[in-house]
């Protein structure tokens, strides 16, 4: 994959839902593509509707891309997350790591998900779809 090709990005885990993939890097990132009409890969992109007869909304990730985790939770700014698990279930994916605040270093455990919700998949108390990662306070 092209847009994962530079050394500092070395993939060391990858997962596989109905039709979006996880990429996860030596250096705790995640990166995703795929199918995101529930945003299971995490981009916050809105569905487009579909150009057919069917009432479907569509949005699709042709090249994996970034997610953004942690700093949108009211942590500082300095706050980093290094992610060392990626999962992916049907329309739904979460993220277990690491964030590190300050320069003290201090590692708090943290998981994230994000996709479809409708069964309560992602264990944030509604049933929502989350486009962005979002977490998930009770498996701190």
């Amino acid at each position: 994959v092209r847009a994962l090709a530079s050394p500092e990005l070395q993939v060391i885990q990858a997962a596989a839902g109905y039709a979006h993939s996880l990429f996860l890097t030596s250096s705790g990132h995640v990166f995703g593509c795929g199918l995101d009409n529930f945003g299971q890969v995490g981009t916050r992109r809105a569905p487009t509707p579909a150009p057919s007869s069917r009432d479907q909304h569509v949005s699709s990730v042709l090249a994996p891309l970034p997610l953004e985790l942690g700093g949108h939770s009211g942590y500082p700014k300095e706050a980093q997350v290094f992610i060392t698990g990626i999962s992916t279930g049907h329309s739904h994916s979460l993220a277990t790591g690491y964030l590190k605040k300050g320069r003290d270093g201090l590692a708090l455990r943290r998981t994230y998900c994000w996709g479809l919700n409708s069964g309560g998949q992602c264990i944030v108390g509604d049933d929502d779809c989350l486009r962005r990662p979002t977490e998930v306070p009770e498996l701190q």
